[in-house]
């Protein structure tokens, strides 16, 4: 199972044309059936580690439906994985934001971050609030 899809990636972070242009490697257009398949590449590398980053901590792979913010991960991920098979420079945005992603997921690894319920801090915030105003 992928954490995310084509279109995913064509809504979130790479504009469907350019999406195209960095995966036709044989300039055949958009009908190449190569660029579902370097797209897919992509996905799978990305649901791969987000599982080998997260797997300590949640059974893998995740269950449906998956979480918006793996989902986004995933698609961060595998955007600089699609631009890392061309030679090119990674643009500042793809790489910060597979960055972050990354830095993400080593939260949820360390449970600073829940995918499911609430958080620890969500928790601790209200009770600190219901302390503040008189309740406990």
């Amino acid at each position: 199972m992928l954490y995310a899809s084509r279109s995913d990636i064509e809504l979130r972070r790479i504009p469907r044309e350019e999406l195209i242009a960095l995966c036709d490697d044989e300039e055949q257009g958009a009908s190449n059936p190569a660029i579902d398949q370097r797209v897919e590449e992509a996905l799978k590398a990305a649901t791969a580690e987000i599982d080998a980053l997260i797997g300590s901590r949640y059974a893998v792979p995740l269950r449906e439906p998956v979480p918006e913010l793996v989902r986004q991960i995933c698609v961060d991920i595998a955007a600089e994985r699609l631009f890392q098979r061309r030679s090119g420079e990674i643009p500042q945005t793809i790489r910060d934001a597979a960055r972050r992603a990354r830095a993400l997921l080593d939260q949820i690894a360390s449970g600073q971050l829940r995918l499911y319920g609430r958080s620890m801090m969500h928790v601790w915030t209200r009770q600190r609030v219901l302390k503040d105003i008189g309740f406990e």
